[in-house]
């Protein structure tokens, strides 16, 4: 997604630095000049020679979210030039901050969306710039979720699971079993849209069941809400990055009882 919206952006040379073979391929699929391999060559050597010699790249984008690529990132870009974060970190690295000061850098953080981002993203899609359709590598049906989504997702592990696929898409909104909302606003949001197609006869009503406030899944409360990290503080985003990770967990375990009552032993 990134090596797309900087060509959409007119960035005129893209490198992008993947361990993976089949994430290489994916890159390169998507648009990136040059794919170099961290395993085979040195990536700041190689950088600077893809970049003319001379200047070194001007932004580099770490969105691995381990120890090697920040370090790799923050020695690769140019003098004054920009690290950005895009990954979510697991835990505690070591970090220099003389990688960055050595070079007068800066490092800029990035996590949520705007309206704006939103409506941007959206346009350049519908111009042609971006095209994120090669990003779903496989589609399921609702009914076929636990068995093709979960439980592959489960068994085969989620790293192994990452370097396969890019996104899997759940067809038809009409199987949904949860249509989760943040707060309350956009749960009654969602349970308007669904009056509204059920008016148009494209949804049968039923659906209104299924819009969930996310957290009736593992909230202190079942009424507690998302909080909006533009607005919630110095902490907002952490806050609600530990919201949306509790929820998660809870309703995949929910998830994962409901598949035991109706497969029984069948589950895997």
């Amino acid at each position: 997604a990134v090596v797309q919206v900087l060509l959409a952006r007119g960035a005129k040379l893209v490198i992008s630095v993947e361990v993976a073979k089949k994430r290489q391929e994916f890159a390169k699929e998507f648009g990136a000049h040059h794919v170099i391999d961290p395993t085979k060559q040195d990536v700041v050597s190689t950088a600077l020679e893809l970049c003319g010699g001379q200047q070194p790249p001007d932004i580099a984008f770490d969105c691995a979210g381990v120890p090697q690529s920040i370090e790799t990132a923050c020695k690769v870009v140019k003098s004054r030039g920009a690290v950005v974060n895009v990954a979510i970190w697991e835990k505690s690295i070591p970090f220099n901050p003389n990688w960055l000061v050595f070079r007068e850098a800066s490092y800029k953080g990035v996590l949520g969306y705007q309206k704006k981002d939103f409506e941007g993203v959206i346009q350049v899609i519908g111009e042609g710039k971006i095209k994120p359709a090669p990003m779903i590598t496989s589609r399921i049906q609702m009914d076929r979720l636990v068995d093709d989504g979960y439980w592959v997702l489960k068994n085969n592990g989620i790293t192994d699971y990452r370097h396969q696929a890019r996104k899997v898409r759940i067809e038809d909104f009409r199987e949904y079993d949860y249509v989760l909302g943040m707060d309350g606003e956009n749960v009654e949001d969602l349970r308007d849209l669904v009056k509204s197609a059920t008016k148009k006869g494209s949804l049968s009503g039923e659906e209104a069941g299924r819009v969930h406030l996310y957290g009736e899944f593992g909230g202190k409360t079942k009424k507690e809400e998302i909080e909006d990290p533009y607005y919630g503080g110095r902490d907002g985003f952490e806050v609600a990055y530990e919201q949306v990770t509790r929820f998660g967990k809870a309703l995949l375990q929910h998830i994962e009882m409901q598949a035991g009552k109706e497969l029984g032993s069948n589950v895997p």
